[in-house]
């Protein structure tokens, strides 16, 4: 999926969304591409030092439900362990 974001390939990183989570009828797979491409097209220019993971994360599991797409429950732990992660201050 990084490599999807890094390579602005909308195609690539909407699949992978579809793969991984569980997709409901009647999805807008038109509306979906196009937050998918809002959403690359805000982070994948982000240099490394400026990026920010956890509203990326937190962005990107919004979108996900936002179209009703529901993730296995380990993906939604990894998101949240990196968000809270993220968010620790460091020493």
């Amino acid at each position: 999926m990084l490599l999807a974001i890094v390579n602005q390939d909308v195609t690539i990183l909407t699949s992978l969304i579809k793969r991984v989570g569980t997709i409901p009828s009647g999805l807008d797979e038109g509306a979906l591409s196009i937050d998918i491409a809002d959403f690359v097209g805000h982070y994948a220019t982000q240099s490394l030092d400026q990026f920010d993971l956890g509203g990326a994360l937190t962005e990107m599991t919004q979108l996900i439900h936002r179209h009703r797409i529901s993730l296995p429950p380990q993906v939604g732990l990894l998101i949240k362990t990196l968000v809270t992660l993220e968010a620790r201050p460091r020493c």
